[in-house]
């Protein structure tokens, strides 16, 4: 491991894929980056906006680590469930996810990761009816690795 290099036992880290993942939604900047193995220098940012330590982290958002002004690891972060970017499983979500399912809407490979609930690799109905049995608060989705 490189000392500037982002590490975590309790996060998934995929250097090839440059994200981070097994993340469940309302997770928080201030417990994501206490799962870190250091977070000196690490932040979270959105549209190049550093998150407050309070904020939710969201799919699409960036873990950053910086050596001075130079950014020398960027990791986008991938939230289980959190399709559309707000750090938490909703309606929109399942809505999201029901659209790709009837070839209405494209996903980004981040909202692919996203949305699949099961972990599983692919999309289909089960990541779908993972979806809904979350929404009426039969299952609960948790972070995935990929």
């Amino acid at each position: 491991m490189d000392i500037f290099e982002i590490s975590s036992d309790v996060y998934s880290i995929n250097k090839e894929l440059g994200i981070i993942s097994k993340i469940n939604e309302k997770t928080t900047v201030d417990t994501l980056l206490s799962g870190l193995s250091f977070r000196e220098n690490v932040g979270v940012y959105v549209n190049g906006e550093k998150l407050d330590d309070g904020a939710l982290v969201s799919t699409g958002s960036e873990l950053c680590l910086y050596s001075g002004d130079v950014i020398v690891q960027k990791l986008t972060v991938v939230v289980t469930g959190d399709i559309n970017g707000d750090g938490k499983i909703s309606l929109i979500d399942f809505s999201n996810i029901k659209a790709y399912m009837l070839g209405d809407k494209d996903f980004t490979s981040y909202d692919r990761y996203a949305a699949d609930a099961n972990g599983d690799g692919k999309l289909s109905l089960i990541d779908f009816s993972q979806f809904k049995a979350h929404m009426l608060g039969d299952l609960t989705i948790t972070g995935k690795e990929y």
